[in-house]
């Protein structure tokens, strides 16, 4: 598919680097710099090399101002800093997964089954076949071709060729045994190496096919029969897994599953707590930001998550049930917060947020003065749309679109009948423990009005039993008035 246009003065990409440089037509690798006028070649990462003056790939900017410069190469510094700390934090996950098993597996058998111990041979048969093809051919050695690899028409074509010699006697001179085992170490096909139609693939080649398809065979029969998303066939965790089972053979069993929560599960913990606290000095130079999130279950369960922020990321503390404290006051909540400050360490924090009353916060920061206490601002939003939902205007809004939602998605064919005429678009339904997701399903069934019109002036739809049900009745109503 040809690629499309870009519109005149557009940029390529977001980079920061096309502030100063224009992208040449007809060139996606070539860039022209602003100042100098110069076409670089490379891509906008050598432009910016050539703005910070970089050497070694480029020719430094000569017109460029000391300013952009500067700030060119403090960009690139950047950059080349997170890429280093992706990049060493991906060698220390694969790493930590590879050697954090110190487990005693027991006493291995060195014994493999024939079929390993075959292909083992074959490969390795083949590499010396092949370093023994370089050898001769350096020293000018003939070399003969033994029959039986392919069809009876080359072996017979291959029996008359001789390896004779001149100088030898006539004692000597005589034809090649291919039985022997010199003619089979000797066995080279020079025809073969000509022709393409005649060469066999290589052993190790089709050994890899077979033994990736095998794998993934495996690994595919054990997410789909235990209901494990696909993703995991993609996650970092897997590979090192199989690097270390095919490094301690397969002799070795797998773990229980008393083993996984019983044993591995506590070494895990201690394992993300050592990582964790590998955080902390960044901790002390920058500060944390402890966050308090309540949320309700699925089993109206009161839960209340911990989690602390730094420049170095987010990390959650712990989760309290709440669930059976009958009065959770002001009190109850400064209890707990006061609780995981000294958990944390009080010299790392600086800052908290909560989503609930402030009078918890106001008695944090009465009992340590260096706190600072701030609302939730999403909480706070929240909020605001609840109070604006409260009002009898926008609250019979919201009423007739759950009464729209309500009614289609309490009926199986109703879900299906609307999805033919929203194009297999479902509508948001509103939510229990957020007043913005009311606002968010008044939004989606506002952009499928057209849609639901057509669904219930349709004729299915009137001879259908549900345009006959009251609550269909009051929906169609709905949907048919002039302020919908």
């Amino acid at each position: 598919m040809p690629r499309s246009r870009r519109k005149e003065g557009a940029s390529p990409s977001d980079d920061y680097g096309w502030r100063w440089g224009e992208a040449v037509e007809g060139s996606r690798n070539n860039v022209k710099c602003i100042f100098c006028e110069r076409i670089i070649t490379g891509g906008i990462t050598r432009l910016k090399e050539h703005l910070a003056g970089k050497t070694g790939n480029v020719k430094a900017c000569e017109c460029v101002s000391a300013e952009v410069r500067k700030n060119i190469a403090e960009q690139l510094k950047e950059y080349q800093k997170e890429k280093a700390v992706k990049q060493r934090k991906k060698e220390e996950l694969e790493e930590r997964i590879k050697l954090g098993d110190h487990g005693d597996y027991g006493d291995s058998d060195d014994e493999e089954d024939d079929l390993t111990i075959a292909r083992r041979e074959s490969i390795r048969s083949r590499h010396e076949w092949e370093e023994r093809q370089h050898q001769r051919a350096r020293t000018g050695q003939d070399s003969v071709y033994e029959p039986g690899g392919g069809s009876s028409s080359a072996s017979q074509l291959f029996r008359s060729f001789s390896v004779r010699k001149p100088g030898r006697s006539e004692r000597e001179h005589r034809w090649t045994n291919f039985d022997s085992p010199g003619a089979k170490l000797a066995n080279m096909d020079l025809v073969l190496e000509r022709s393409k139609s005649l060469k066999q693939p290589k052993l190790t080649t089709s050994f890899f096919k077979n033994d990736k398809a095998k794998l993934g065979r495996a690994i595919s029969k054990l997410i789909l029969h235990e209901a494990l998303p696909a993703r995991i066939a993609e996650s970092p965790f897997l590979p090192p897994v199989l690097q270390v089972a095919a490094e301690i053979g397969k002799s070795v069993k797998g773990p229980s599953a008393y083993e996984v929560t019983g044993v591995y599960l506590d070494e895990e913990y201690k394992e993300i707590q050592e990582w964790v606290n590998g955080f902390k000095p960044i901790w002390k130079e920058r500060g944390v930001t402890l966050m308090c999130d309540g949320w309700k279950g699925t089993r109206n369960q009161h839960i209340i998550n911990f989690l602390v922020y730094s420049p170095r990321g987010t990390i959650f503390k712990k989760s309290i049930d709440a669930s059976s404290v009958t009065s959770r006051t002001a009190e109850y909540y400064f209890g707990i917060m006061d609780e995981i400050v000294d958990e944390i360490g009080e010299e790392y924090i600086v800052q908290v947020v909560t989503d609930n009353e402030a009078a918890d916060g106001q008695m944090l920061m009465q009992k340590r003065s260096h706190l600072y206490w701030s609302a939730c601002s999403a909480h706070c939003l929240d909020l605001i749309l609840k109070e604006i939902g409260s009002k009898t205007s926008v609250r019979k809004v919201l009423d007739q679109a759950k009464q729209i939602s309500s009614f289609i998605y309490n009926h199986t064919w109703t879900i299906d009948y609307m999805k033919r005429y929203t194009k297999g678009v479902e509508l948001l339904r509103p939510g229990i423990t957020r007043f913005a997701t009311n606002f968010i399903a008044l939004e989606s069934i506002v952009r499928s009005k057209q849609a639901l019109k057509e669904m219930v002036t349709s004729s299915e739809w009137k001879r259908s039993t549900y345009a006959r049900r009251p609550a269909g009745q009051d929906m169609m109503k709905v949907i048919d008035s002039n302020q919908f």
